[in-house]
């Protein structure tokens, strides 16, 4: 239910994701709802190209030769469906890509990273993309809202660490991602980008995760380049 009430939906392909049998059922679900209800699809290629995906070469030749015949042409369908839309090439390492929605501050595990993330920045000088689902930067900025209301519940010891990362991220430049539409966003620290990788679907979004670590999404996806459609 949570891919067909979902307007745009996130796939992000990793090296693996051939090898998991129930993301490929999910792509083929998440295709249907593109062709019958018309939902926006974005793409991200994390560590493997695009024409990998597309051509199904390499693991992705060997996983599905795995495949249960009543399934794999529905799969090697999806998968070249979506690697034909344009979308975003995320490289290891180069940069941390924080999603940010209005549930964000809610979950202090997310919190959490983010501290870390900006100290890496620091430290590291690595760079990072905000990404904006829903929420306006100027409320992830200046904790307004219910940002405000769950950083007043949250441990005494953490929250300023919290709140600095917060500023500081929300300083960037990012993507704006809106339910109805994805937007690329980029003028000073305006453009809009949400904070990373939901493991679920959070209200109209749908981030679907595929075999990464949880910690991959905070301090590993990086950005090289936009895709575009074949």
């Amino acid at each position: 239910m949570a891919i067909e009430t979902s307007r745009i939906a996130v796939v992000v392909f990793s090296k693996n994701y051939a090898t998991l049998h129930w993301c490929l059922d999910e792509l083929v679900k998440i295709m249907e709802c593109k062709r019958l209800l018309n939902q926006s699809v974005l793409p991200i290629f994390y560590d493997v190209s695009q024409s990998t995906v597309l051509e199904q070469k390499e693991i992705f030749a060997e996983a599905l030769l795995n495949g249960p015949i009543d399934k794999v042409n529905n799969w090697r369908t999806a998968l070249k469906e979506i690697a034909n839309l344009a979308g975003l090439h995320l490289e290891p390492h180069r940069i941390a890509v924080v999603v940010f929605s209005k549930n964000y501050a809610t979950l202090h595990w997310c919190l959490d990273e983010l501290v870390k993330i900006m100290e890496c920045k620091r430290l590291l000088n690595q760079s990072v993309l905000p990404i904006f689902y829903d929420v306006s930067q100027s409320t992830v900025l200046e904790q307004k809202e219910i940002f405000a209301e769950s950083l007043l519940n949250g441990p005494r010891d953490k929250v300023n660490n919290w709140r600095t990362a917060l500023k500081e991220a929300a300083n960037f430049a990012g993507l704006h991602l809106e339910p109805h539409r994805l937007g690329v966003g980029g003028t000073k620290p305006w453009a809009s980008v949400e904070p990373t990788f939901l493991l679920g679907g959070w209200d109209m979004f749908l981030f679907v995760w595929y075999s990464m670590e949880e910690n991959a999404m905070s301090d590993n996806l990086s950005v090289g380049e936009i895709t575009g459609a074949k």
